[in-house]
C-alpha cells in the first residue's frame, strides 16, 4: 500500500505546483571554472578599446580634414546599375545586380581604405599603449605589495612542507614558495610575477591550531589554482594606465592654448603665442566644450564602473576560495577562524570598495554555497553591460578598408564574436555553476533577464565610443539596435539556463570531466555569439522594412537570408546532438522504491523516444502538406516556389517548439529547441529527397531548404525565449495522456499551420531584391 509520504514523492505531485521535480544530484558547481577569469577578461577589453577610441580622437585632432574630405569624395562616387523590379523573376536579372552591389561595394572599400587603415591603426595604437603600460603595471605592483608586508622571510622546512601536501592534495603540480611577513602582518596574501607566485604568511599564524593554519593555507593555495592571479594584478595595471591615456587627447586640443599662454608669460613674444592661440582655436571649434565634458564624463563613469566591478569580483573570489579549501573536507576550522574575527560595521560606501568580504557574508557562503554560486540580477546587469560595450566599442573601431570580409556585416560578426566569447566566459560559466547548488529545482531567471535588458541597453549608451551620443543622433541611426540587442542577449541568457537544467539531468554526482566541462563551454559559446550575431542582424534588416516590404518580411529576411552564411544554423546543430546525446543519457528523475508501483518508472530513454515521435509526426505532416498542396502565389515562379519549401519546415519545428512550452512550460525550452531543429530537418531532407530527381546540385539543394529554415527557427527561438523566463515550470509531459493528446495535436497543428502559410499569397513572399 502506497503511504502519504510515496505519494508525496510520485511522479504526478509535482504536476500542478508550478515548479520542476526534484532533480538527480548534481555535479560539483566548482568543477567549472570560475566566472572570474571572464569578467576581468571583460574588464580588461572594455579598458583596451577606452584606450583606442583615444588613439582614434588623436588622430581625428591631426588628420579629420583628410579623412572626411576623402570619405565624402569616396562616398559620393558614381553607383552602377540599377535595382531589377520588385518581384522580378528572372535569376539573370537577380545575379547582376548582385554583382553589380559587390563591384560598387568594393569600390568604396578601395578608396576609403587608405584613409581607414590609419584610422584603425590610431586607435590600435591607444589600445596598444594602455595595454604596454598596464603589463608594465602588472609585474611593479605585486613588488609595491611584497615590500610593503616586508622584510619576508623564507618559512621554515616544516611549513614548506605542510604547503607542498596541501598543494598536491588540491591538484597543483607545483607548490608556490611560501614566506613570512613582517610582524606588522596581519592578513595573508598571493603575489608576486606572473608565473612565480608566492604566498604571504603572517608570523601569527604559527600560534593558530593545526587545522585552521591549514585552512589559511588551502585558502591561498585556492587562489593560485583558479589561475587568476595574473588577471587580477593586469585588471589593475590596466586600470591605472588607463587614465593618462585618456587624457592624451585633451592635450591634444589644449595644448597649443597652454604652450601660447605660456610663450607669451615667458618670453612676451605675441607673435608665436597668437600663433598657437589660433591652432587652439581652431582645434577648439573642431572639438566643442560640450563633446569635453560629456568624454571626460564618460571617462569617469568607465573608470568608476571599472573599480566596482573589480572589487566586485574580488570578493567572490574569497567567497570561492573559502569553498575550494573546505572542499572533501570540514568546514569547521575555517568557520571557527572567521567567527573569531571582529564583525566590519563601517559604512555601505567601505563596505562597497571593500576587497574582502565581511566575516558574516562568507561564513554564509560556507555554509549555502548558492549564495556564492547564485546568478544575482546585478551580476547579470554588470556583465551584458559590459559585453555589450565590447560589442559597441569593437563594431566602431574597426575599420572598413582591409578588404571585403570587413564590411559592415563583418564587423558585426567579429564585435558579436569576441562579446559572445567573453559573455559565454563571465556569465554562461555562472549560469551553468548556478544550476547545480539549487537543491531540486530549477532556477527561475525572470530578474536577472531583466537584469540583462538593462544592462545590454546601458551599455550601449554609455561607452566611450558613444560620446558626443544624443537622442536625436541615436534616432537618426539604427533605434532598433538599442531595443532589440538587448532583448537577443537576454534571451541567450535564458536559453543557457534552460540547456544547463537540461545538462544537469544526465550528470552523475561523479567530478566533471574535461568533455563535460568542454561541451558545456561550446554550447555557451554557441548561444551567446548567436545571440549578438542574430540581435545585430535582426535590428540592421528591420531598420530596411521599407525597403524589404513592412515588417514582417524584413523579419523573415533576418532569419532566413541574414548574411551570417549558416554559421548560426550549422552552431544549432551542434547544440542539438549534444542535447540529444544528454536527453538519451538521461539518468531521469528518482521515484519511490515501492514495488507495486514500479510499473509507472518510466525508462530513461522514454522522453527521448516521446520527443523522437513529436517531431517525426510534424516533419510528416509538413512534408505531406508540401507535396499535396500548390500555392496560387508560387505557379510559374520558381523563386516563390523555394520560399515555400523553407516555409513548410518552420512549421514543423514551430509546432514542437509551441507544444513543449505548453506541457513543460520554461522547463521545456531545452526540448523545444532540439525538438523544433529535429523536425525542421527531418521535413526538409524528406523535402529534398522529393524533388532530388530534378534537381542537378543535390548539395546546394539540401543547403537552400536547410539552412534557411534553421535560419528562421534560431530567430523563433531568441523571439520567443525572453518571454519563456516569466512562465512557470510545469510538468504535464510526464503523463502518459498528455504526450499522446501531444503526439496526436502535433501534425494537426502543423498541417493547420503549413495550409496557413501555402493560401497567404504574397504576405510571406520576400520579392527579389
Amino acid at each position: 500500500m502506497t503511504t502519504p509520504s510515496d505519494r508525496d514523492e510520485s511522479p504526478g505531485s509535482h504536476r500542478d505546483r508550478g515548479i520542476d521535480p526534484p532533480l538527480p544530484p548534481a555535479p560539483d558547481p566548482l568543477a567549472l571554472p570560475s566566472p572570474a577569469r571572464g569578467r576581468y577578461l571583460m574588464l580588461v577589453i572594455v579598458m583596451l578599446l577606452a584606450g583606442a577610441y583615444a588613439g582614434q580622437q588623436v588622430h581625428h585632432q591631426m588628420w579629420a580634414e583628410t579623412w572626411m574630405t576623402t570619405m565624402d569624395r569616396c562616398l559620393r562616387g558614381d553607383i552602377e546599375g540599377a535595382a531589377p523590379g520588385r518581384g522580378s523573376p528572372d535569376p539573370a536579372d537577380i545575379v547582376r545586380h548582385g554583382e553589380t552591389v559587390k563591384r560598387n561595394y568594393q569600390r568604396i572599400l578601395d578608396c576609403t581604405g587608405p584613409v581607414e587603415r590609419r584610422r584603425a591603426l590610431s586607435a590600435l595604437g591607444g589600445a596598444v599603449a594602455v595595454l604596454v603600460l598596464g603589463a608594465i603595471l602588472m609585474v611593479l605592483l605585486p613588488y609595491r605589495l611584497l615590500l610593503r608586508a616586508g622584510p619576508l622571510r623564507a618559512a621554515p622546512p616544516s611549513w614548506t612542507a605542510r604547503v607542498r601536501a596541501a598543494a598536491t592534495d588540491m591538484g597543483l603540480r607545483r607548490a608556490p614558495r611560501v614566506v613570512f611577513g613582517s610582524l606588522r602582518l596581519r592578513e595573508p596574501f598571493t603575489a608576486g610575477p606572473p608565473g612565480r607566485a608566492k604566498i604571504v604568511l603572517p608570523p601569527g599564524i604559527v600560534a593558530l591550531p593545526p587545522a585552521q593554519a591549514d585552512a589559511v593555507i588551502r585558502h591561498e593555495l585556492a587562489h593560485v589554482r583558479a589561475g587568476d592571479v595574473s588577471l587580477v594584478w593586469l585588471t589593475r595595471g590596466v586600470w591605472l594606465a588607463l587614465p593618462p591615456v585618456l587624457l592624451v587627447p585633451l592635450t591634444v586640443v589644449y595644448g597649443p592654448i597652454l604652450r601660447g599662454f605660456a610663450g607669451r608669460l615667458l618670453t612676451g613674444d605675441d607673435t608665436v603665442s597668437a600663433k598657437l592661440g589660433s591652432i587652439g582655436d581652431l582645434t577648439l571649434r573642431m572639438l566643442p566644450q560640450s563633446l569635453i565634458s560629456d568624454y571626460i564624463t564618460r571617462a569617469a563613469l568607465l573608470l568608476a564602473v571599472a573599480a566596482m566591478v573589480s572589487l566586485a569580483v574580488l570578493r567572490s573570489r574569497e567567497h570561492e576560495a573559502d569553498l575550494r579549501a573546505v572542499q572533501g573536507r570540514s568546514s569547521g576550522p575555517l568557520a571557527s577562524l572567521l567567527r573569531r574575527r571582529p564583525e566590519d560595521h563601517h559604512s555601505w560606501w567601505r563596505r562597497l570598495t571593500a576587497i574582502h568580504p565581511t566575516p558574516a557574508r562568507r561564513l554564509a557562503a560556507l555554509e549555502h554555497p548558492a549564495f556564492v554560486l547564485g546568478s544575482p540580477a546585478i551580476d547579470a546587469f554588470v556583465v551584458s553591460l559590459l559585453a555589450t560595450m565590447v560589442f559597441r566599442d569593437l563594431r566602431a573601431m574597426l575599420p572598413n578598408g582591409f578588404g571585403e570580409n570587413l564590411h559592415l556585416g563583418g564587423t558585426m560578426r567579429v564585435a558579436g564574436t569576441a562579446a559572445g566569447l567573453v559573455l559565454a566566459l563571465g556569465w554562461g560559466t555562472a549560469l551553468w555553476r548556478a544550476a547545480a547548488p539549487i537543491e531540486g529545482r530549477a532556477p527561475s531567471s525572470w530578474r536577472a533577464t531583466l537584469a540583462m535588458c538593462g544592462g545590454a541597453f546601458l551599455g550601449q549608451v554609455v561607452s566611450v565610443w558613444n560620446t558626443a551620443t544624443t537622442l536625436t543622433t541615436i534616432r537618426a541611426s539604427n533605434t532598433l539596435m538599442f531595443a532589440i540587442l538587448p532583448m537577443a542577449v537576454a534571451a541567450a541568457g535564458v536559453c543557457s539556463t534552460a540547456l544547463a537544467r537540461r545538462w544537469i539531468l544526465n550528470r552523475r554526482p561523479a567530478p566533471l570531466s574535461r568533455p563535460g566541462y568542454g561541451a558545456a563551454l561550446v554550447v555557451n559559446i554557441v548561444v551567446f555569439v548567436g545571440g549578438f550575431w542574430i540581435g545585430g542582424d535582426t535590428a540592421v534588416l528591420l531598420a530596411q522594412r521599407e525597403h524589404l516590404g513592412g515588417w514582417l518580411k524584413a523579419y523573415l529576411v533576418s532569419g532566413a537570408f541574414s548574411d551570417s552564411e549558416g554559421v548560426p544554423a550549422a552552431g544549432l546543430a551542434i547544440t542539438t546532438v549534444l542535447v540529444w546525446w544528454w536527453i538519451i543519457r538521461e539518468r531521469g528523475i528518482p521515484r519511490p522504491p515501492a514495488r507495486e508501483h514500479m510499473s509507472q518508472v518510466r525508462p530513461p530513454w522514454s522522453y527521448a523516444t516521446f520527443l523522437i515521435v513529436l517531431s517525426g509526426s510534424a516533419a510528416v505532416s509538413a512534408a505531406i502538406i508540401r507535396w499535396f498542396v500548390t500555392s496560387p502565389a508560387e505557379k510559374g515562379v520558381l523563386f516563390y516556389a523555394g520560399q515555400f519549401d523553407y516555409l513548410a519546415p518552420v512549421c514543423a519545428g514551430l509546432t514542437c517548439l509551441l507544444v513543449l512550452l505548453v506541457l513543460e512550460g520554461r522547463a521545456g525550452l531545452a526540448a523545444g529547441i532540439t525538438a523544433a531543429t529535429t523536425a525542421t530537418v527531418l521535413a526538409a531532407t524528406v523535402g529534398w529527397l522529393h524533388y532530388l530527381a530534378k534537381s542537378s546540385d543535390p548539395i546546394g539543394a539540401i543547403r537552400s531548404l536547410t539552412v534557411p529554415a534553421l535560419g528562421m527557427i534560431i530567430l523563433i527561438v531568441f523571439t520567443v525565449a525572453t518571454a519563456t523566463a516569466f512562465l512557470p515550470a510545469l510538468t504535464w509531459s510526464h503523463r502518459p495522456a498528455a504526450r499522446r493528446a501531444a503526439i496526436i495535436a502535433a501534425p494537426l497543428l502543423t498541417a493547420t499551420l503549413g495550409l496557413a502559410v501555402l493560401n497567404s499569397g504574397d504576405l510571406l513572399l520576400i520579392p527579389p531584391l
